[in-house]
């Protein structure tokens, strides 16, 4: 009997939002079949594409960005410079963020993974206020080749 697998295409909606899977490799264990890989390095792989997404942040990618640094609204507020009440509304999509502060919180995020400069001139091109302030917020799944995750 095969223990592994793969599945071609998954939408994974684990962290609020969607996100496809492609040639996830799963795992049978105990019966149930799961997925093969690190998660650490699958959430570190999610922040890096979130930073770098042409189109605003959904309010499911921002609480995500929060939970993976471990902060509180007040905490991931004082970073930005505004209200913890302010991050509630973002969350929420009842407000949208100043796209200047948008571009500090994936600027934030590419120092944490430590992206090159030469990465952060690159990006600034497409990340930049004008850019997310002429996007619409998408809900469309982010994409990942699991493949280059597994264990």
């Amino acid at each position: 009997m095969n223990k592994n697998k793969k599945i071609e295409t998954f939408i994974y909606e684990g962290f609020g939002f969607p996100i496809r899977l492609v040639n996830a490799p799963l795992k049978k264990i105990c019966g149930e079949w799961v997925f093969d890989f690190s998660m650490g390095v699958f959430q570190k792989m999610i922040l890096d594409i979130i930073a770098r997404k042409p189109t605003p942040l959904t309010g499911a990618e921002l609480r995500f960005i929060i939970d993976y640094f471990e902060m509180s609204y007040r905490d991931f507020a004082k970073i930005c410079g505004v209200s913890h009440i302010a991050v509630v509304k973002w969350e929420k999509e009842t407000s949208r963020m100043n796209p200047s502060t948008e571009v500090y919180i994936r600027f934030y995020i590419l120092d944490h993974l430590k992206v090159t400069d030469k990465e952060f001139r690159k990006l600034h091109l497409i990340i930049n206020p004008e850019n997310l302030a002429n996007s619409e917020i998408e809900n469309t799944p982010l994409e990942i080749d699991v493949a280059k995750i597994a264990c």
